[in-house]
C-alpha cells in the first residue's frame, strides 16, 4: 500500500502520495472536466485504473492509497465493474470530486461505499475547512 499524508503551511494545505508500485508506472497529464457546475482535476496513470487523487473547484480534494493486493479476494473491484456495479474504488474516488462540494458529504459517500468494498484502503479527503482519514477493511470504517 502506498504512502499518503497531509502537511499544513497557514491555509495551506499539501496532499501527497508516495507511490510503492512494483511496475515501471506512468501518469496521464491531468485535463480539466466538468459535471454540472463542478470543475474538477483527476489525476490518473497512464494504464487508465482510474483516478487516484484529484481536486475540484469548490476545494474539495482527496488523495488514495489504493491498495494493490493481487491476490486479495476482492482485487478484481479496484479496476472494473464487471462482476457488481457500483464498485470499482477508481470511479469511487473519481466521485469525491466530480459529485460533492464539501469534504463532509464525500466521507459520507464514501462511507456507504465501503460498506460493500471489503479491500484494504485508506483514503483522505479534505477542502478548506475540514480534513477527513479514512480507513476500511471489511466493511468496517474509521474515520
Amino acid at each position: 500500500m502506498c504512502t499518503i499524508g497531509t502537511l499544513f503551511n497557514g491555509d495551506t494545505m499539501i496532499m501527497f502520495k508516495q507511490c510503492d508500485l512494483d511496475k515501471e508506472t506512468f501518469f496521464d497529464v491531468p485535463k480539466l472536466k466538468q459535471k454540472d457546475n463542478i470543475k474538477y482535476l483527476a489525476f490518473k496513470r497512464a494504464d487508465n485504473t482510474g483516478t487516484w487523487c484529484g481536486v475540484n473547484n469548490y476545494g474539495v480534494s482527496f488523495v488514495a492509497a489504493d491498495s494493490y493486493i493481487e491476490n486479495d479476494i476482492n482485487a478484481k473491484y479496484h479496476n472494473s465493474k464487471k462482476d457488481i456495479e457500483d464498485y470499482s474504488v477508481f470511479e469511487a474516488y473519481e466521485k469525491i470530486i466530480s459529485d460533492f462540494k464539501t469534504a463532509k458529504a464525500a466521507v459520507e459517500y464514501m462511507k456507504e461505499f465501503y460498506n460493500k468494498f471489503f479491500s484494504p484502503d485508506i483514503l483522505i479527503i479534505g477542502d478548506k475547512l475540514e480534513r477527513y482519514y479514512l480507513e476500511a477493511y471489511n466493511s468496517e470504517v474509521i474515520v
